[in-house]
């Protein structure tokens, strides 16, 4: 489901922050602005110029002269971004094909669908999902149905969503197939149902569906176990968060990491769910007004390629500048890259919004403009962008924020691109 709205500084002053999504706002004390020096080259070439030949950016873009026209094609498309011109080719096998060939048909609708929804689109997205059927035994499409479902909150009846979901739960009963198929489907739709009613601010409902236990054919309980437990219980902190009950919140979240084993010396649990645990503690103590402790609980999962000589301006690993901006050893780790790893958006985005409110403007502006040297296509979220062009307008930084715009042009999806245009950014 599309994330909540996220609050960024802005000229009308800062918005309610989401849960997943710290927001930029004023802080304390008096800003400590960057030096104008800083300002580099607006040559995309010069952005990435310290990269090491052997870490280009994974700009995640297809070969267009050599790509086939199939749904593989498709698929690598979309999840390069390129929406607009996985919709065309989605569009032009659909009209092709075969009468026959029913589910490629069915897959190619959602193709297109998912592309149109993601550039507002809606009445070409309703047109490509509207065949979207079921049959007995089985959904032909689940994924296309679910997409039926979710139309509604497109077109600005979230509360609509809600009940097609519902229903499609209680389709999903009575058509189950395997219970290891059916488990991961409902609580697919679960946590779907917990976000828009989330979205609808209906968060005490939101707090009860999260526990909807799935029963099997002869009506026991099944029961969640391992990874689903933990973001379960994940789930139910982060609304407790948004409810304004952060002692609870503080209190589940030990559970949390007892559960997914955060102490242990060897935790089972994955990275994802990891980082998803660290945000809550982050969330926590920003609450406090902790926002360095928020730092370095965050720093740890902040994998950012790092120039190897230490001195960079864009390296932590600096004992004199950590000394500057008041950061501890252990964040000397901050920018160390994994092998084939990719930036996770939202804890870079966190870690940049605590070091504003903690006063160190330019390290948020540095940490920001790391990750989208690491990665652009997977940094370049509106999210960051919003926070980094606010951050340089602060700063009367003209030619970095031009050529971010140039960056975001280049490497950032279509959707991206066209909020930023909707927004006025620039």
């Amino acid at each position: 489901p599309p994330a909540a709205q996220q609050g960024v500084i802005n000229s009308r002053g800062m918005q309610k922050p989401s849960p997943r999504e710290l927001s930029i706002g004023p802080t304390n004390a008096p800003p400590s602005l960057p030096s104008r020096r800083q300002e580099h080259s607006d040559r995309v070439e010069s952005f990435f110029a310290d990269r090491p030949q052997n870490a280009q950016p994974s700009l995640s873009l297809p070969n267009l002269n050599t790509l086939a026209e199939n749904e593989a094609t498709v698929k690598k498309l979309m999840a390069s971004g390129r929406y607009r011109m996985a919709a065309k080719m989605a569009r032009l096998l659909l009209d092709t094909t075969s009468s026959e060939d029913a589910l490629l048909k069915l897959n190619l609708r959602y193709y297109l669908g998912c592309c149109h929804l993601r550039l507002k689109n809606t009445k070409e997205a309703t047109d490509a999902i509207k065949l979207g059927s079921s049959k007995k035994g089985g959904f032909e499409n689940f994924d296309l149905a679910l997409l039926r479902c979710e139309l509604p909150h497109y077109l600005g009846k979230t509360a609509d969503t809600v009940e097609n979901l519902c229903k499609l739960r209680g389709d999903l009963v009575s058509q189950r197939s395997s219970i290891q198929e059916f488990q991961q489907k409902w609580n697919l739709l679960n946590e779907k149902i917990v976000s828009y009613l989330i979205l609808s601010s209906k968060l005490e409902l939101a707090l009860l569906m999260v526990d909807a236990k799935a029963t099997d054919e002869k009506g026991g309980i099944i029961e969640v176990k391992g990874e689903e437990k933990t973001m379960i219980l994940y789930r139910k902190c982060q609304i407790l968060l948004m409810v304004g009950d952060v002692e609870a919140a503080e209190k589940l979240l030990e559970t949390v990491k007892r559960v997914a084993g955060v102490e242990a010396k060897k935790s089972t649990a994955s990275q994802h769910t990891l980082e998803r645990i660290a945000e809550l503690e982050a969330l926590i103590l920003t609450s406090k007004s902790k926002y360095v402790e928020a730092m370095k609980v965050l720093a740890p999962f902040v994998q950012l390629y790092s120039p190897t000589v230490t001195s960079s301006p864009y390296s932590l690993s600096n004992a004199k500048r950590e000394a500057e901006f008041g950061i501890d050893q252990k964040l000397g780790t901050l920018l160390k890259v994994k092998e084939g790893s990719t930036v996770n958006v939202d804890i870079v985005n966190n870690f940049a919004v605590c070091a504003l409110f903690a006063n160190q403007i330019e390290l948020a502006i540095r940490i920001m403009e790391a990750a989208i040297r690491t990665d652009p296509f997977q940094a370049l979220n509106v999210q960051l962008i919003r926070n980094l062009v606010a951050l340089y307008d602060l700063c009367s930084f003209p030619t970095k924020k031009s050529l971010l715009r140039r960056l975001v042009s280049l490497y950032a999806a279509d959707d991206v691109a066209e909020k930023c245009k909707g927004l006025n950014l620039w």
